[in-house]
């Protein structure tokens, strides 16, 4: 997520007019400008039902009568919030640890308490990639920014069968955006080790390429206009 950091820092540094301070390029890698792709939707639902599965399993046991969560494919709402399959997901989370509530057990407690609380903790962390009207006013700064010079590129990693982290950009931000093809096969866990040299070394390769060449040309171009970029 440091990508859209950086581009919110470089917004509220041109703001204050700092005459001695000028950024002069903002590369990204893998920030999710426009949300996650919706596919992570699905897969995040899946581990958070997991969770309500096994912090039921231990509240009442694996017995011949077992209820299960069943869910569909996970989609985004026009205004970029979870689909209510995933908040099903929660839901199944809290209506379990409430069960728990007035277990005697301290052991269950802390189970309990400990898998909820991880869940929230980390739809929480995602929160804000899911207001996609943010997105959209952070993406108009970048435009605002280039008018100063500024040179801006996203690369995205792209697995097998066109998988990728995060949510492809729309017209006319498309041509900021740079595939780097990693051999990973699920998203997240690929976002996770994109910098990991010895997962995915041509890859790892391919982002240091990328970020060799955006420097030089941020370096040329601050060369043509009587900068020093170093």
């Amino acid at each position: 997520m440091g990508g859209l950091l950086a581009v919110d820092a470089a917004t509220e540094i041109l703001k204050m007019n700092l005459n001695d301070v000028r950024i002069r390029g903002i590369l990204a890698v893998d920030s999710p400008f426009f949300g996650l792709n919706p596919q992570i939707y699905e897969q995040e639902t899946q581990k958070v039902t997991r969770t309500a599965t096994q912090i039921s399993t231990t509240l009442f046991g694996s017995g011949k009568e077992t209820t299960t969560v069943q869910t569909t494919t996970s989609t985004t709402t026009s205004k970029g919030f979870p689909s209510t399959t995933l908040m099903g997901g929660l839901f199944a989370v809290a209506a379990v640890a409430g069960l728990a509530v007035a277990s005697t057990s301290p052991t269950i407690r802390s189970f309990v308490v400990d898998k909820a609380s991880t869940a929230a903790r980390h739809f929480e962390f995602l929160g804000p990639l899911w207001a996609i009207e943010g997105q959209l006013e952070r993406m108009e700064e970048i435009e605002r920014l280039r008018t100063t010079g500024l040179i801006f590129r996203a690369l995205y990693l792209k697995l097998s069968k066109d998988q990728t982290f995060i949510s492809l950009p729309p017209n006319p931000y498309n041509s900021y955006f740079k595939s780097i093809i990693f051999t990973g096969i699920e998203p997240v866990e690929s976002h996770k080790h994109m910098f990991d040299l010895n997962r995915n070394p041509a890859s790892y390769r391919d982002i240091l390429r990328e970020t060799s060449d955006f420097c030089i040309e941020v370096n040329a171009k601050s060369e043509a206009s009587s900068y020093n970029f170093w």
